[in-house]
């Protein structure tokens, strides 16, 4: 059976109060409490499982593992309180870094979505993406926007006053990434975030430059990819595969493929 092994995926995280995380992301339920989680691993600890590899979780419901997606800023302190509270060790975390958002501050992906919303911008991009106004589903409009080719999302903080300033606060740069990569895993996020199974030839592109620029940055081998929107399909595995990377992270979960491997929404 296609079942996911214990293989945790999050977003935001909530570390203290003070700390600012805008509704949309509690709307569309992206964000965690730093205690609850910590409840919750306790509890796995409690039934007498464990931390554990990629590997050891494909091969044993006892072992849990831990993925944080798209570079947010608090993910630096998370891994903090991880390494300190439970000492565990490189190979049972990892987090998942956007090339583009973090190192060259091209913004794109569903944050410049949630800011057009906050910022009620969301008719400007609607109009970019040939959208109909009358369009509400944010899920409709996320198909649109993750299919795009990457020099037109590239375009797309173009079109809002200020948006760089709002996001670079938003996700974790050079050095935050580099003292989190002495601790854990980086996988590579691509560069775009968007669906890489479409315009295949310019994924290939961005497949192989934003590998070799993480590994160039943080000095060490990229062996781990995690699909944007969990999209991927036979030939991005074979990319990937012929690229160096040793597993992929996804949604879908297929048995004895380790370049598209299910996660656990929580």
């Amino acid at each position: 059976m296609n079942i996911s092994p214990n293989i945790y995926m999050f977003h935001r995280i909530k570390i203290e109060e003070k700390q600012y995380i805008p509704n949309i992301y509690y709307q569309r339920n992206m964000v965690h409490n730093v205690k609850d989680l910590f409840l919750i691993f306790d509890s796995f600890l409690e039934k007498g499982k464990h931390f554990g590899s990629i590997e050891k979780c494909i091969n044993s419901e006892q072992y849990f593992h831990l993925s944080f997606d798209d570079g947010y800023k608090e993910h630096l302190a998370i891994a903090r309180k991880l390494k300190e509270k439970y000492c565990i060790k490189r190979d049972h975390v990892t987090f998942s870094i956007n090339f583009g958002n973090s190192f060259v501050h091209e913004y794109t992906g569903m944050d410049v979505v949630y800011y057009a919303i906050i910022h009620n911008k969301l008719k400007k991009l609607k109009a970019f993406l040939k959208i109909p106004d009358s369009e509400k589903d944010i899920n409709l409009i996320k198909q649109t926007l993750i299919k795009q080719p990457p020099e037109v999302l590239k375009k797309i903080p173009n079109l809002f006053k200020g948006q760089n300033i709002n996001l670079s606060n938003m996700f974790l740069e050079k050095n935050d990434i580099i003292e989190i990569s002495k601790n854990f895993n980086i996988a590579c996020h691509g560069m775009t975030h968007r669906d890489m199974t479409k315009h295949i030839e310019k994924s290939r592109t961005e497949i192989l430059v934003s590998k070799k620029m993480l590994e160039k940055e943080l000095n060490q081998k990229i062996k781990i990819i995690t699909y944007p929107e969990g999209k991927n399909n036979e030939q991005l595995q074979k990319i990937c595969r012929t690229n160096g990377f040793q597993f992929g992270l996804s949604i879908r979960h297929l048995q004895g493929n380790l370049l598209c491997i299910g996660r656990k929404i929580m």
